[in-house]
């Protein structure tokens, strides 16, 4: 994980400062659903972090506009957050205050330059401020220890409060938390210690020397998501007029810590059989020898089961544990969630990666040709067997177009499409699956498609998007590419901003051959959609069909059978061939495998007219066969499904 280090050569872990020295505090009102505030926050932070001598930063995550649900980093502590808000009057996010004071005059975040940073920088203070924090043991409690002493005599406008701000000082989510697409955060108050009314300094004047000790002492929240991330900021702060005459920082203390963590849960996201085991991989973040862990995991929120892990997992190494296998007993999306815990018979010091869900997608039996979708209603994915990927849980996958654009033009089926609203991801290497549902596929298939792209306006350069199709005959172990675009051949209209496709010569027709998984009952096609990073554009496919064309060879020797067929097909364990006999005759029927394996050989009579020959007690597994027919010197080849 990535830790975040201040540069302090100048400093100890304790910050202390001449006598009338000023250190700046730079509070900073953001959300995790504001958009203009993901488009400042990283210049702040690297201004402040390219001036550690003369600057703090104390994030507070406010709902404007609004909060996002799990996981919210406003939800975890919205009461001292709303009042930190609330004592400012903060009217929009993202909203800034330096010292208690508004500069420039907007309070706009984003307008932190670094001559505000060196002006109040030269401002003397009439306080100097230390502070130093200490965790327990068990890393379960704090201890921080304030030191403020007035540097000349000082008359406040109102009460004066020590205020104290348990921050962590790096937060990494695998998803954005919220629609602004942030991931991580920097400098994010926790905790105000005791609470958001802050501690009460010596009441009246204080003269020149005058000092006061303060002492907190705090539980650390269940909400942290990283104990060795925890830092402490303090300032005073005088009431009558909201400015904040010194602050101080007590850095992040690296602890020997004991930490598991879950990578990832795997052994595929498919499954074509109702037996899965799973393989979760644990990595040791913490630093001494990892010898043993609990995992608990569960299926579908179901009971709660243990597996215990014992090795010698060295610090950083990762170990990939196979869990005992278990079964579904309905097919579609099962999710498995799983959580490490109690390393090595102790507290975990951090908790924010203990815990991973994934979904596994246990496919039912494939569907035959011709297969054919257009987006044409609202429901999306069309059906419970089909599966979507967001790769990179970046929050934009695919999705139908249909709730947006019910009637986008120019496609062959019109309605909705299929699509990933692009212009909103900003990041480079966004991958996105879309996996159609497993399918039985025969000889020579072919997959045709409509694409719709455009380069987005302004963009000078091509960037990488991509689309891809990519096939699987052996139920996603391996995939072969069939199809791949990108850069100008990618496009299909003009630049524009924000595309979307109004007229046929939008979109092109895409023709791809799936010789590559022809002849097997457990093909899956899936298209990937990959951004470009910043001036990636909407993208739109629609009017999925594949078809496949069985071999069929006809030696007309007077025509001596027409219309022949099985019914029911798929089967269980009967069917009727159906044929009509232009004169009496025999027919010879012979089911062989994909492989050319003969499975069921048979001499029948046929009469004139039509024929209904019963087969039944089939000993046959599920899947795809080939029946040839041969009458008279004529050949046909049918196809039988078996599904039990």
């Amino acid at each position: 994980m990535k830790k975040l280090l201040f540069n302090l050569s100048l400093f100890s872990a304790t910050w202390a400062f001449a006598q009338t020295q000023r250190i700046s505090l730079y509070e900073e009102f953001t959300g995790e659903n504001c958009g203009p505030c993901a488009m400042v926050n990283p210049s702040i932070t690297t201004l402040v972090l390219n001036n550690p001598s003369k600057i703090i930063l104390l994030r507070y995550m406010v709902p404007i506009p609004s909060a996002p649900g799990a996981g919210s980093l406003y939800k975890d502590n919205p009461v001292e957050i709303d009042a930190r808000k609330n004592y400012y009057g903060v009217p929009f996010a993202p909203y800034a205050r330096i010292n208690g004071i508004l500069v420039p005059a907007t309070g706009h975040a984003g307008d932190l330059s670094q001559r505000i940073i060196d002006s109040a920088y030269a401002v003397p203070s009439p306080f100097s401020l230390t502070v130093s924090h200490q965790l327990n043991a068990n890393a379960d409690s704090l201890s921080i220890n304030i030191k403020a002493t007035a540097a000349e005599a000082y008359a406040p406008n109102g009460v004066l409060k020590l205020q104290c701000a348990l921050t962590e000082e790096f937060i990494h989510f695998d998803k954005a938390p919220g629609s602004n697409g942030e991931r991580d955060f920097e400098f994010i108050m926790r905790k105000m210690l005791p609470d958001a009314n802050g501690t009460a300094m010596t009441p009246g004047s204080w003269t020149n020397g005058q000092t006061q000790n303060i002492t907190l002492k705090a539980k650390i929240p269940a909400y942290i998501k990283d104990k060795t991330q925890l830092a402490v900021v303090v300032f005073i702060q005088d009431n009558g007029n909201k400015k904040v005459l010194n602050a101080a920082y007590s850095e992040v203390a690296p602890l020997p810590t004991l930490d598991a963590v879950i990578k990832d849960i795997s052994n595929g996201i498919i499954g074509c059989t109702s037996s899965f085991a799973p393989v979760v991989s644990i990595k040791n973040s913490g630093t001494p020898v990892l010898t043993s862990a609990v995992i608990d995991y569960s299926i579908d929120n179901g009971s709660m089961q243990t597996y215990h892990f014992s090795g010698n997992l060295a610090s950083g190494a990762v170990a990939h544990v196979s869990l005992p296998s278990f079964t579904f007993t309905n097919p579609g999306a099962h999710t498995i969630t799983a959580t490490v815990k109690s390393p090595n018979g102790q507290v975990d010091m951090n908790t924010l990666f203990d815990t991973k869900t994934t979904t596994i997608f246990n496919y039912a039996n494939p569907v035959l040709m011709p297969f054919k979708e257009g987006f044409t209603s609202s429901t999306f994915p069309p059906t419970p067997s089909w599966l979507i990927n967001d790769m990179n849980k970046y929050g934009y996958p695919w999705e139908n177009s249909y709730s947006s654009y019910p009637t986008l033009a120019g496609s062959a089926t019109g309605g909705g499409a299929a699509w990933i609203h692009a212009a909103w991801v900003q990041m480079k290497g966004v991958v996105n699956e879309m996996i159609l549902p497993l399918m039985s596929l025969g000889n020579n298939p072919v997959l045709t498609f409509h694409f719709a792209a455009a380069e987005m306006t302004g963009n000078s350069s091509i960037p990488n998007e991509k689309i891809e199709v990519l096939a699987s005959s052996d139920c996603g172990v391996t995939w072969k590419t069939v199809h791949s675009k990108m850069g100008a051949a990618y496009y299909t209209h003009a630049a524009a901003s924000d595309f979307v496709p109004k007229v046929a010569s939008d979109w092109r027709k895409e023709t791809v051959s799936l010789a590559p998984v022809q002849n097997s009952n457990e093909v899956i096609i899936k298209f990937v959609a990959t951004s470009g990073g910043f001036g990636t554009n909407n993208i739109f496919l629609d009017d999925i069909n594949i078809i496949d064309t069985p071999v069929e060879i006809t030696e007309k020797n007077n025509a001596t059978f027409k219309n022949a067929y099985f019914m029911p097909n798929p089967a269980t364990d009967y069917s009727y061939l159906h044929v009509f006999m232009m004169s009496a005759g025999e027919i010879k029927l012979t089911i062989q495998s994909l492989l050319g394996q003969t499975l069921y050989s048979a001499k029948i009579k046929g009469e004139p007219g039509e024929n209904h020959i019963a087969l039944d007690g089939f000993a046959m597994p599920e899947g795809l066969y080939h029946a040839v027919l041969s009458a008279g010197g004529e050949n046909k080849v049918l196809r039988l499904i078996i599904s039990k």
